[in-house]
């Protein structure tokens, strides 16, 4: 606020307070009064600045195969003409080694394909609506690798694909090794075809031979795109037409290291360089607090089983760590915690008021 605007509003203040003063009633408001006043309210207005908290994340501490409780996989010959197999739980293709996870595509004769690669889905058990995502990685290169860490919608409520969108926090491109590319896809204001809206970069040298922080910052006003703290790429969202602005349902991750297809084959392939390996730091996921706590933790009620909630409080603290077990009914079996998880018991970090939705499922005979 300019000094002319605050001076204003203090004019403004005191002609409202003197035009209720009774006309008989000797009231002073000293300067001094409508400062302490004015500063009153600002504050109550001003006094929360949003921050984001972490919600979720792997860190890939663990040596061995992906944790099953954050991530799933693709099986199979999936899309764009690639040529790899994407294989699961296969620690040729997927796997934890020295803190970080590590995708690799090989040349190997799989399931009748001569290429296997892995790619991890964290659908249903890492789901979300807006939030910052970080995710540092080290991309491989030679011709016919494709990597990408994206986001794609969970249920789809628009319709298939590119209706519902699509996120690429980054995709690469043996083919072109200086680049890195940024890119929003969905539908189009007709309602047929497909738009995107994205960016490339060559300004960070050799990509392939470093980690780069990749982020993503996801409102419901817009896509911001970063790699090391820079901003490459920002999608504004214009209008409340879901044909052009998809982005307002949740979405999951996907990490893979694709060879070949549609893109990735485009100059052709050179397989005599593999195996490629596409390194991953770590994933992180922060949401805005909506106030300043303390928080609430709600559970919803589920058919086939209860919650024990450890430690149970009307209320959290920012930090609180609460540990959550899910207890069966006869014939259930747990299955996970919607958008979260399916470790049992799952430890939770309360930082902002949370919604957590239990999951049962009937045994099979």
């Amino acid at each position: 606020m300019k000094y002319t605007d605050f001076y204003a509003s203090l004019v403004v203040m005191k002609a409202f307070l003197s035009k209720f003063t009774p006309p008989n009633q000797h009231t002073t408001y000293s300067m001094k009064n409508l400062l302490l006043l004015l500063f009153s309210l600002c504050f109550s207005f001003y006094a929360y600045p949003q921050k984001y908290v972490k919600v979720w994340g792997d860190e890939f501490n663990t040596p061995g195969l992906p944790d099953d409780t954050k991530w799933d996989y693709e099986i199979g010959k999936v899309r764009n003409d690639e040529l790899q197999y994407y294989t699961y739980r296969r620690s040729e293709n997927a796997r934890i080694q020295d803190t970080v996870l590590i995708i690799e595509a090989r040349k190997e004769a799989y399931q009748g394909a001569s290429y296997t690669s892995a790619s991890l889905i964290s659908k249903y058990k890492g789901d979300w609506q807006y939030g910052k995502f970080e995710i540092r990685a080290k991309v491989p290169t030679g011709k016919g690798t494709w990597p990408a860490i994206w986001m794609m919608p969970t249920n789809s409520e628009y319709g298939g694909w590119p209706r519902s969108g699509e996120i690429d926090i980054m995709e690469y491109v043996g083919m072109n090794p200086s680049n890195l590319y940024f890119t929003a896809h969905f539908g189009s204001d007709s309602g047929t075809g497909h738009k995107s809206s994205g960016s490339s970069t060559t300004a960070i040298s050799q990509p392939y031979n470093k980690f780069i922080t990749f982020s993503l910052v996801w409102t419901p006003d817009k896509l911001e795109w970063y790699a090391d703290g820079v901003k490459y790429h920002t999608y504004t969202k214009t209008t409340d037409d879901y044909k052009v602005w998809p982005f307002n349902k949740m979405f999951y991750f996907i990490l893979n290291l694709a060879y070949g297809g549609s893109w990735g084959a485009q100059q052709g392939i050179d397989d005599t360089k593999l195996p490629h390996k596409f390194y991953i730091d770590y994933v992180r996921v922060y949401q805005l607090q909506e106030s300043a706590g303390p928080f609430s933790l709600t559970i919803e009620q589920a058919n086939g089983g209860t919650v024990e909630v450890s430690p149970l409080q009307t209320n959290y603290p920012e930090g609180t760590e609460v540990t959550l077990t899910a207890k069966p009914d006869t014939d259930y079996e747990f299955d996970k915690w919607l958008h979260v998880g399916s470790a049992n018991p799952i430890k939770i970090d309360v930082s902002k008021n949370l919604n957590i939705v239990p999951v049962f499922k009937k045994k099979m005979n």
